[in-house]
């Protein structure tokens, strides 16, 4: 299924008719829902000193919807527990340092 999209479908009757083609029908429009967005890519890192980094990212090949907000983990060392978490709110591309 695609997500997020707008189809427009107009029908058409035929016939073994010469030139037998009905008249076409009023267009239906319908849109299909939001879903999950894929990953965010082009996700890069800067080392800046012991207390700070800085991580840059772009938005996902697959959106599926409008992007309201990314979320951003600290997970140090083999635990996967976040030790940090923020949420950037923005819908293109973020960074946060």
């Amino acid at each position: 299924m695609l997500y997020y999209v707008t189809f427009k479908v107009q029908a058409r009757t035929g016939s073994t008719l010469e030139g037998g083609w009905g008249m076409r029908s009023d267009v239906i429009t319908h849109s299909t829902e939001a879903g999950k967005p894929g990953s965010p890519t082009e996700l890069e890192r800067t080392y800046r000193n012991e207390s700070c980094l800085s991580i840059s990212w772009s938005r996902p090949g697959e959106q599926n919807g409008i992007i309201i907000k990314y979320k951003v983990m600290l997970i140090i060392g083999m635990s996967h527990q976040p030790l940090y978490y923020c949420y950037y709110y923005g819908g293109n591309m973020g960074s946060v340092r």
